[in-house]
């Protein structure tokens, strides 16, 4: 079984009504996405910490560091 088989099944999007959920690996992270809107659900500490590392790539920093 895959990643998958460990994340709740989520049918619709919270945030905008889309169908079209996926569950996308994001930094080793399996999280659910929209394909719509791209709201991100799943473990909440999983979700902040795949955002936390977009954030600190787009200010140039690296993923890792951590103040």
């Amino acid at each position: 079984m895959g990643l998958t088989a460990t994340l709740p099944r989520v049918h619709t999007c919270p945030e905008c009504g889309n169908h079209d959920m996926r569950v996308q690996i994001v930094d080793g992270t399996a999280i659910h996405a929209c394909g719509l809107c791209g709201a991100r659900f799943g473990d909440r500490a999983a979700v902040e910490a795949v955002a936390d590392a977009e954030e600190a790539r787009q200010r140039g920093v690296a993923p890792s560091i951590r103040s």
